[in-house]
């Protein structure tokens, strides 16, 4: 946050106290509070691009959920590269926002100007979406099948985006529930309300693939590594449900 000044006058940009920081793969965010008020602010890198935000206490979470559903994917989608200067599009009007120039220098966010930058589709978003339509479109149960939550990762803020982009679906065969949809690194089936008893399946996930497989008074749940792996284990489940 060096040389942005607070919007209270009293901090030319020199106190700033650092509040925390995450750094990962995809670039870093540091957090700080003023030292003269309240006012929160964050700055975040990512390949090249850069944003910079000051947002009084009372809207910290109002900054944090622009960032989580709106810069983040924004940022995704444009694939930065060294040198690339974007505006943020949509910044809220209590964020006092500054963008990373090609000199890594920062200029002041125009409100007007940011509510008319175009927000692409999110890859991961698109990605999901070309994955499970053509899988449903295979096992043919595209037109019996609706969108659901995300059964995984839990509703709060951290993971908005996420659920977001990674919905689940469920679709009835043979007269029993069937749920599916990804999860961090496997994709899971689950039948409720069925009287199927998925011994080969059991057998093929457990004994051959060693993968979990749940069988009970609840149901049954599979979970899947890979596309070819659910396809196997779907048609397993979509057999043993008409048979039961």
């Amino acid at each position: 946050m060096k040389d942005i000044a607070c919007p209270c006058g009293n901090n030319d940009g020199s106190k700033w106290d650092p509040r925390g920081y995450h750094i990962g793969g995809d670039g870093s965010e540091h957090q700080y509070v003023c030292g003269h008020c309240d006012s929160s602010a964050i700055e975040i890198l990512r390949r090249g691009a850069g944003f910079k935000g000051i947002v009084e206490e009372d809207s910290v979470d109002v900054m944090f959920d622009w960032i989580n559903e709106t810069l983040t994917p924004f940022f995704r989608a444009k694939e930065n590269s060294e040198g690339t200067v974007y505006m943020p599009p949509n910044l809220p009007r209590c964020v006092t926002g500054y963008y990373r120039n090609a000199d890594k220098s920062y200029s002041r966010v125009n409100h007007a100007e940011s509510a008319k930058v175009e927000i692409p589709p999110d890859p991961e978003k698109v990605d999901h979406d070309d994955l499970w339509h053509g899988l449903m479109d295979e096992l043919g149960i595209t037109a019996s099948s609706r969108e659901i939550p995300n059964q995984y990762f839990p509703d709060n803020g951290y993971f908005v985006l996420t659920r977001k982009n990674k919905p689940w679906y469920t679709c009835n065969i043979g007269g029993a529930k069937v749920t599916f949809g990804p999860r961090k690194r496997v994709m899971s089936i689950t039948v409720e309300h069925s009287e199927a008893e998925f011994t080969e399946l059991g057998k093929r996930a457990e004994d051959v693939d060693n993968t979990t497989f749940y069988f009970g008074s609840s149901g049954m749940t599979v979970h899947a590594w890979g596309r070819d792996k659910f396809v196997e284990y779907f048609k397993m489940v979509q057999k043993e449900l008409l048979q039961a």
